[in-house]
């Protein structure tokens, strides 16, 4: 295949620099409106202290560890593990421009890499996931990243690209699980480009060396796997996964934590939920068109996905980005789509929406030009309304109740999560085991915890007894998911009236914390 570009001039350093600077300042402003952990984020910390201090791998099944190695050697040098699982993902939300702005070179043009990377820079879950502790920011940089030089090695005939795509692809894979499905997409569309000869010669060899890096990076968590689950897998959270996929179509929350419920693969589904990737289909694909992008973008989307296909080469280079979205057919067919999961997805899409509206303005500039008219040509008016729109993006993210006194309504009762711990933290005696249902407050708390299974009181109740549990906090959480313990709320609904409370139950603390919601702790006898 023909070279398209060539070596990055001046011009691209200094955009590349000018957007991650731009993307780096954002996200820190922001971080001032990020005050409670995310709910994985939690599992990330333990992950982290469990690596640093020498634990092991044996929590990292579900969550891959590669973010979480990054955020203890931060926590490392700042002290604070929920501090360094934000600055991970500001950095590498922020270096996200740089391999987006090459992709958007090589196969578009500068200009397009420039009005997607202002786009991405500013998109609130890109943004917003960037100053999470969360495992996202640094997936779509490092897959972006492996794509890039993957595509640069077999068309420039780099080994070195080569060597760097496939270790790339692998810490994205050992960042969140979907990375190797996107490796393998990518791989399938080189191996039709080499059929066809589309690519210099040397071409498979050079596939085959990016192949054999990511499984030298790979192969110790491979073997970890197999150590802790007993199976050969690339990702131990298939049937967990699953399990919450289930959960969701049969509205049976807390499903996971069912003491009777088997576990399921991907056969299982089709023979005992026949109604469940028909549902899944058409729930996840209309979510998906509603959270990806609005309207217009995905018109502007559409247009640039199809203008200018003449001949097979610009079809095989079309078809290699749109190969980086073969995850999100899965998820569509076997989860449910939620702001966290289609993400990865906004930047390439972003990247056709750029080269609609740069095709749109040069029929127009075509079309209307003059010399009066001489700035279309250049840009200007792409460049000014992307501008504008950006800077709406970024204020509309501000929060619109900032500066006032907190209440439970901002943000679902995620900071109440945090001063319910807080307290807890010095109302209960140091090192008591807690039962909760919010990840949050057993966080904050610095006791040890459990989650409640979904079970009934008396199978509860021993749960607790076989687990060493000392403490049980009673708040909303807990009710919507575990209806069955109602009569432990009675204090708050029914007060002073007659209520049965298990006899191994005894209520010793009935707090609200400022703007909260209120709760109950009980101690079990």
């Amino acid at each position: 295949m023909t070279e398209t570009t060539c070596r990055l001039a001046r011009r691209d350093w200094l955009l590349m620099g000018l957007l991650v600077v731009a993307a780096l300042a954002i996200r820190l402003w922001f971080m001032q409106y990020f005050r409670v952990i995310s709910a994985d984020g939690i599992a990330y910390v333990d992950i982290a202290r469990d690596i640093m201090t020498g634990q092991g791998l044996a929590r990292a099944t579900h969550y891959p560890p590669f973010y979480p190695l990054l955020v203890g050697g931060v926590a490392s040098l700042v002290g604070d593990y929920e501090l360094a699982g934000q600055l991970v993902s500001i950095v590498m939300g922020s270096l996200l421009a740089v391999p987006l702005y090459l992709l958007g070179r090589e196969f578009f043009a500068w200009r397009v890499a420039l009005l997607a990377g202002v786009l991405t820079i500013v998109w609130p879950s890109l943004r917003g996931w960037s100053n999470e502790v969360m495992s996202q920011a640094t997936y779509i940089t490092l897959m972006l990243l492996g794509v890039y030089w993957l595509w640069f090695a077999v068309t420039r005939r780099s080994a070195l690209a080569a060597i760097a795509g496939g270790v790339a692809l692998a810490l994205a894979h050992l960042t969140r699980s979907e990375g190797v499905l996107v490796f393998a997409a990518v791989s399938a569309v080189i191996l039709v480009g080499i059929v066809r000869r589309k690519f210099p010669v040397g071409a498979f060899r050079l596939l085959l060396l990016s192949w054999g890096s990511f499984w030298v990076a790979f192969a110790p968590y491979f073997f970890a796997l197999h150590h802790y689950t007993g199976n050969w897998a690339l990702t131990g959270k298939t049937r967990i996964a699953l399990a919450d996929g289930l959960s969701y179509y049969l509205q049976r929350p807390d499903l996971k934590l069912d003491p009777h419920f088997a576990a399921v693969g991907y056969l299982d589904l089709f023979r005992e939920y026949p109604g469940y990737l028909w549902h899944n289909l058409g729930n996840n694909s209309r979510d998906c068109l509603e959270q990806l992008l609005p309207p217009l973008l995905w018109m502007l989307a559409l247009l640039g996905g199809v203008i200018g296909w003449r001949g097979e080469s610009v079809l095989l280079r079309r078809g290699y980005l749109l190969a980086t979205f073969a995850p999100l057919a899965v998820i569509i067919l076997f989860f449910f789509i939620g702001p966290e999961y289609t993400q990865p997805y906004l930047p390439v899409l972003l990247l056709f929406a750029a080269h609609g509206m740069v095709w749109l303005e040069g029929r127009f500039a075509d079309r209307f030009g003059s010399r009066r008219l001489a700035p279309f040509s250049a840009g200007a008016v792409g460049g000014a309304l992307v501008l504008i729109y950006a800077g709406y993006l970024v204020a509309a993210q501000l929060p619109a109740d900032r500066g006032q006194p907190y209440n439970y309504t901002q943000d679902g009762g995620r900071y109440d999560d945090k001063l319910v711990g807080l307290r807890l933290r010095t109302l209960l005696p140091r090192g008591t085991m807690i039962m909760t249902r919010s990840g949050r407050v057993g966080f904050y708390s610095g006791h040890p915890y459990v989650l409640p299974p979904q079970a009934d009181v008396a199978e509860i109740i021993a749960f607790a007894r076989e687990h060493r549990v000392d403490y049980l906090v009673a708040n909303l959480q807990l009710l919507s998911a575990r209806p069955q313990l109602e009569s432990l709320f009675a204090p708050l609904f029914n007060a002073g009236r007659p209520s049965f409370q298990p006899p191994s139950l005894e209520l010793v603390y009935l707090g609200q914390e400022p703007g909260g919601l209120p709760y109950l702790v009980y101690r079990f006898r």
